[in-house]
């Protein structure tokens, strides 16, 4: 999750990073409006599953930083 974090992360348009001290990374996805639609628990996932999850929800990445 970290190298996702650090390196896949931030090419995604529309996702964001907070840091939370203490917790286990979340993937919180919401609408619009700002309402939390889902919020799921990240630790255990590759960073393959952490880009899937993205592109499923219709996130996608730039062609470059």
């Amino acid at each position: 999750v970290k190298a996702f974090i650090r390196e896949d992360l931030p090419r995604y348009e529309g996702a964001e990073f907070k840091a939370i001290g203490g917790k286990s990374p979340e993937l919180v996805v919401m609408d619009q409006t700002g309402n939390v639609l889902e919020k799921l628990d990240m630790a255990d996932w590759s960073r393959q599953r952490c880009n899937d999850e993205l592109t499923s929800r219709g996130l996608s990445k730039h062609s470059e930083l």
